[in-house]
Order: C-alpha cells, then structure tokens, then sequence
C-alpha cells in the first residue's frame, strides 16, 4: 500500500507561516516524510526544509474567495500524478506533541480498503465531538474508529485529514472559501446521504494549534510546549 502524500495549503501571504510549521513538523512527525507545499508565488530559496518541495497553483495568488479553486487545481495535478489519498494540512497547524504515525499507518489501510465510499478520515477530535451522531463503530488493533451520520455537523471539515482525492473533487465546489466550503459542503453531504462516509477516531493522532485565524487576524501559540514558543519568538518566526 502506499502512503498518502502530506499536502501543505499556503498563499502569498501566509508563506511566513511555513517556517513555524516545518519547524514542528519535522520535530513532533518526520525529517523525511515527503511534504508537499501548494502555494502560487514561491517561497525564497532555502527557506524550505529538505523534505518540503513547493508545488505552484498558479502565477497569480488567488483571492480567498477562490480558495475552493485552488485547492481544485492541486487535485487535478496529483490525481493527475496517479496519487489517490492525501494527508490534508494547512500552514497555520503547527504541531504540538509527537504524532501516532502508526495509527496514522492503520487508518491509512482501512482507508485505502474501503476507499469506495470514504471521503476523509479525520485526524483530529473533531468527529469525537458529535457523539449524538455516531452511526457506526469499528475497533482497529490500535484505535477505535467512529463514522458519523451524513446530518453530522461540520461533516465536511478542514481540519487535519486523510482525504480520497477523486472524492473531494466531487464535493468540493468552486468559489468558496474555506469557511464557506465547510458549512455548504456539509449541507451538500448530508443531502448525499450515505454516498459519502466520514470517519474520525477517538485516539487524536494528529494534535496542533491553529496559531493564526485570518478572519480576526490573531495570532495564538499559547498551546505550544514552552520550549517551543520561546524557540519561535528567538527566531522571529512571528
């Protein structure tokens, strides 16, 4: 079975972000797990670890308006590329403690065995959190995992995730925004039923902070391990 690639969003403007990322990252999961960046206007030369390589979506840096779009147009080229999942990241999820790459591991072969029907694995507590919504439970050898009902709220989330790749392409629309992507595309799965199947687990492999909200424009690294803080404000990194 092969791995999901570790896809990273960015823009033009958040490309600062890749510095604290790449930091936590290659500290709390992997220095050579292969991560991909898809931004539009490079990073500077050498600002990239050697496992990150940038991915361009297009010379002109799209309004976040046209998130949706972009994030459409990386698809199609990784699909493109023969790959069928991906581990979905975004620049401002700064790890904070060591991943379960081996749950990881597992969610990853269920996935790739039942990858008819499932559109995302989540990494995170999020489905944990709509227990009133749990339509199914599996236990795995490392985990348990919970499938919650179509209605489930925040369905479609872009918090840290496996994703199938032809499947996101259909639910994803474009000219949205995230914000927008995640509260239409969730009324969009819910009217598809059981088309598409979504599954979190209660074990939390994947644990940051989302240290920069664009739309209060805030900057948080208040859950970071201390050391870690002190490492970013030392290197200016915010």
């Amino acid at each position: 079975m092969k791995e999901p690639i570790v896809i990273v969003y960015t823009n033009d403007k958040n490309l600062w972000l890749l510095n604290g990322f790449q930091y936590l990252f290659r500290k709390y999961w992997s220095e050579s797990i292969q991560v991909r960046v898809f931004g539009y206007a490079p990073p500077k030369n050498g600002t990239l670890a050697k496992n990150f390589t940038f991915f361009s979506i297009d010379r002109r840096n799209y309004p976040v308006t046209e998130w949706s779009n972009g994030v459409l147009r990386s698809l199609e080229k990784m699909e493109a590329a023969g790959e069928e999942f991906m581990i979905f990241m975004l620049e401002d999820y700064w790890l904070n403690a060591p991943v379960n790459q081996d749950i990881i591991h597992e969610l990853c072969m269920f996935m790739h065995e039942q990858s008819r029907d499932i559109l995302r694995i989540d990494l995170t507590a999020d489905r944990c959190q709509h227990r009133n919504f749990i339509a199914e439970k599996v236990d795995l050898f490392s985990c348990q995992l919970i499938r919650t009902r179509a209605n489930s709220p925040y369905q479609m989330s872009f918090q840290a995730g496996i994703w199938n790749i032809r499947l996101m392409q259909e639910v994803l629309q474009q000219y949205e925004d995230p914000w927008t992507s995640e509260i239409q595309g969730s009324k969009r799965l819910a009217i598809a039923g059981e088309r598409y199947q979504v599954w979190g687990t209660t074990s939390h492999p994947v644990r940051y902070q989302p240290v920069y909200r664009t739309k209060r424009v805030s900057i948080d690294i208040s859950k970071l391990p201390k050391e870690d803080q002190d490492m970013i404000m030392r290197r200016g990194w915010i």
